[in-house]
């Protein structure tokens, strides 16, 4: 089967607001993610697929058997490592793009900058310019010159606090059903993007579209006949892993590592069956029964004895994660 790669801009119209997994405490005050999650993005590739190629028609599948020789039988699976979504071949991670009169500039996520000092002394690893007491913003490196950005002074996004209001299935506020979400507004030039691999007679073009947690507009632009460009990495005497995607991993992976720098989010997501009687503009939300902890975009992993083949083999194992932009990796030399 032939196929195309292409690279997918998603612009907010207005601000946003994307869910993800909250927190076990997370039932007043809400905050959103900055970056959609690869299952959200997959979601969207799919729907917009059913949509252009006349296979969805007033939310109702038209033909059943069809949707599924396009975008497969259901949506991302955790624990399928072999799921495939027949003519998608794959997604890449999230990029942050920005566009600067024409000119358009990649980003990935990137380690912090006091990962650079880390030291070892009698056989323990130090970071001396790390500060515990400091809230440290995600950073962000361009692909092609390396230059680094992060959220300072709202560089990128800018948050907006609104109040939300829970309404019974009859459409009556409920009592002690306000909360607050922080909301997002990207700063002019700046977009999302990611790579999709699709079969050729597959239409799949530029569109408006509803995305989001909260079903924000957005502005969906598709270039095709592209190239992956990936500069950063160092590829020769490589030490360390950097995670430019939210990976899932075993819970064992750390003892692969002589030392980390790594956070952690929770994942889970939806998943819908396709069905002839589904409608989609009023489908039931089915979340994972199971909700898995993700090592977070930007950790940084140093492999036992600097040896990065068996690491990174492990990270890119979970196949099914990795088909759709999770578990993306670089390779870094960072002298210690």
């Amino acid at each position: 089967m032939n196929s195309k790669l292409l690279f997918v801009t998603l612009t907010p119209r207005q601000q946003f607001f994307f869910g993800g997994e909250q927190g076990t405490t997370a039932e007043y005050f809400l905050k959103g993610s900055f970056m959609p999650q690869q299952t959200a993005l997959l979601g969207l590739v799919r729907h917009q697929i059913l949509i252009q190629n006349k296979l969805l028609i007033n939310n109702k599948i038209v033909d059943v058997n069809s949707a599924v020789e396009y975008i497969g039988e259901s949506s991302f699976k955790w624990d399928q490592t072999d799921q495939t979504f027949s003519k998608i071949s794959g997604l890449s991670p999230c990029y942050l793009v920005y566009n600067e009169r024409g000119v358009i500039k990649k980003y990935l996520p990137y380690h912090q900058k006091f990962v650079e000092s880390i030291q070892k002394v009698d056989n323990h690893f130090v970071l001396p310019d790390h500060d515990p007491k400091t809230e440290y913003l995600d950073v962000w490196k361009c692909i092609s010159d390396g230059t680094t950005i992060c959220n300072h002074n709202s560089y990128i996004y800018k948050e907006i606090e609104r109040t939300g209001n829970e309404k019974n299935y009859s459409g009556k506020k409920e009592e002690k059903g306000y909360f607050k979400q922080i909301w997002l507004s990207l700063s002019k030039g700046f977009c999302f993007g990611f790579y999709v691999k699709i079969a050729e007679d597959v239409d799949f073009k530029n569109n408006e579209v509803i995305f989001g947690k909260e079903n924000s507009p957005f502005i969906m632009e598709v270039s095709e006949n592209q190239a992956i460009e990936e500069k950063f990495a160092d590829h020769e005497n490589a030490n360390a892993i950097l995670l430019t995607s939210d990976a899932y991993v075993s819970d064992t992976i750390l003892q692969l590592c002589d030392f980390a720098v790594t956070d952690t989010l929770p994942f889970r997501n939806i998943v819908t069956e396709l069905r002839a009687e589904n409608n989609y503009s009023k489908l039931n939300d089915k979340k994972s029964k199971v909700r898995l902890q993700l090592l977070k975009r930007g950790s940084i992993l140093f492999p036992n004895s600097g040896n990065t083949t068996n690491l990174a083999e492990t990270i890119k194992s979970q196949k099914n994660f990795h088909n759709i932009g999770y578990n993306h990796i670089h390779l870094l030399n960072i002298p210690y």
